[in-house]
């Protein structure tokens, strides 16, 4: 059947997955609370692939495997055809073929039966979750009251928590996931774009688009206001919106667009004209990456712009203002007052932040082909020697005014459309331990696979956890782009036969890995 339109949270790729008999494999014990190392940023304002659900896949028999994130998997054997484990690691949910959906607890492998006439299973979260019946509507069950909510045809559930805006009888309706009560949001002809929902529920954002423009909107405890908005433009990208942790600045925007709106917490939207189109959709304060920021008030903030000087740094201010800070800026990121950057020849550069001006700014190295960033409690890694040919470089750490440590040669990069570049992998949650890729091939064209390798600042050498290691796959915590406290699940490539391809799951616990479950593929 055509599935209606979904929701665009946090979602993971559509298979068909899948319990008469259940059982756990077990593999290496662990406590799921490993404190590890002492941490300096607290994990909460970083998630990983322990805050999300995790999708199960299957073997040649149908039968579906679960991961728990502590070394064990959980085997169900019933024609699945979608299964998930929520955050929690408590509960699974699974879709069979005859159209059932079922709760599970992992502890004593009891089951419910939620739906009978259910065609698929969508967002996934402690709260609850979204499933479809064969008739191709929407419906949310809540684990706190055990009750479905019909939802309609459409519906979008936001990254940070489960308020479900949904579009029926051409209106808006706003679901919360401790009331079984919508609350309507307004009138639409179509649906609407629905940009942010606030933790509280209180606030949305969202757009509608015609020939002419991009309009934005607000609905903010019970009133319905407009934005602004833009003219419709080839250069503009997807328009996005960017806040911190504590939900108190957002900024929304389009890509490209030469103006933003401001909004902080209990004052009007603010539209700010800058000097160029913006290059990213990454904004900072002067502490990092504005998304991790956990201030309670923003007083200013830090994007890139293409202007009369090429690509420059600019400040922008609570109250509108906008100042360059530099030009001739390639990537960018900060922490703790201080500003890396590099420039136009490719020199990595670090200077104290005053706002908008530079103090005690010097070089730290030459030849940066890229930058991570995210400089996590200032690790700033960088790689040097880039060939774009190869998608390679040499892989370099710096911290505290030491001298930068090399970690590794001809680690894998990534190369964006604007120009930019990325360090395949992924960071600890401290900024301490760096995870990236060597060696990566193709295998029949259509996946790639290489060696998954970790450094940890401070210590001689680099390891290798694993050759044949899927890249950035959604089983993978390295296509999340944080890991914590060191334990990885990871695919590692076995075989194609005949068009399917086969894969070891394992699980690593820091210091070893395990093979939980053999000759894996993405659908049953």
């Amino acid at each position: 059947m055509a599935y209606p339109k979904k929701g665009i949270g946090l979602l993971f790729r559509k298979i068909v997955v899948g319990v008469t008999s259940v059982a756990v494999l077990s593999g290496c014990s662990l406590d799921l609370n490993i404190s590890g190392s002492s941490v300096e940023m607290a994990d909460v304002c970083i998630p990983g692939m322990y805050d999300v659900c995790i999708q199960g896949m299957y073997d040649d028999d149908s039968n579906a495997y679960v991961p728990l994130m502590n070394g064990d998997i959980v085997e169900i054997d019933d024609n699945v055809v979608d299964s998930y484990v929520l955050p929690d690691r408590q509960k699974i949910v699974y879709l069979t073929a005859d159209d059932k959906i079922y709760l599970m607890n992992v502890a004593d492998e009891d089951k419910d039966l939620i739906c009978d006439t259910a065609a698929y299973l969508g967002i996934v979260k402690n709260e609850g979750f979204v499933y479809a019946d064969t008739k191709g509507n929407y419906y949310r069950y809540s684990l706190e009251d055990d009750t479905s909510v019909e939802l309609g045809t459409s519906y979008y559930c936001p990254i940070d928590n489960f308020n479900l805006i949904y579009f029926k009888d051409n209106a808006a309706y706003i679901l919360k996931p401790s009331s079984d009560e919508p609350e309507k949001l307004g009138n639409c002809e179509v649906d609407w774009s629905v940009l942010f929902v606030s933790n509280d529920g209180n606030t949305v954002i969202w757009y509608t688009s015609d020939d002419d423009s991009i309009d934005l909107y607000m609905y903010s405890d019970g009133e319905k206001s407009k934005i602004g908005s833009y003219g419709i433009s080839q250069e503009y990208g997807y328009v996005h919106v960017d806040y911190n942790q504590t939900q108190t600045s957002i900024v929304a925007f389009p890509t490209g667009a030469d103006y933003l709106f401001l909004i902080n917490s209990g004052n009007e939207p603010v539209k700010i004209q800058l000097s160029g189109g913006l290059v990213s959709d990454d904004f900072y304060t002067s502490n990092g990456i504005l998304v991790h920021d956990t201030s309670d008030k923003i007083d200013g903030l830090y994007c890139v712009v293409n202007d009369n000087n090429g690509k420059s740094i600019c400040y922008i201010t609570d109250d509108g203002e906008h100042e360059e800070v530099v030009s001739g800026v390639n990537q960018f990121a900060t922490y703790e007052g201080y500003l890396y950057y590099t420039d136009d020849n490719d020199n990595l550069r670090q200077a104290k932040l005053d706002k908008a001006e530079l103090k005690d700014e010097e070089k730290i190295a030459g030849d940066v082909g890229i930058m991570h960033d995210d400089c996590i409690n200032g690790y700033v890694y960088y790689a040097k020697d880039v060939s774009r040919n190869d998608k390679n470089g040499n892989l370099y750490v710096y911290k505290n005014s030491s001298e930068p440590q090399k970690i590794a040669s001809d680690v894998s990069l990534s190369f964006y459309v604007n120009g930019d570049g990325d360090i395949k992998g992924s960071l600890s949650t401290d900024g301490k331990t760096i995870y990236y890729y060597k060696n990566i091939s193709s295998i029949d064209d259509t996946y790639n696979c290489g060696s998954l390798c970790k450094y940890t600042y401070g210590d001689e050498d680099s390891i290798t956890i694993s050759d044949d290691v899927m890249l950035n796959y959604e089983r993978s915590s390295c296509f999340m782009r944080y890991i914590k406290n060191d334990l990885i699940i990871y695919l590692k490539y076995d075989s194609v036969e005949n068009g399917v391809f086969y894969m070891d799951w394992y699980f690593y616990d820091g210091k070893d890995s395990e093979r939980m479950a053999k000759r894996l593929k993405w659908t049953s």
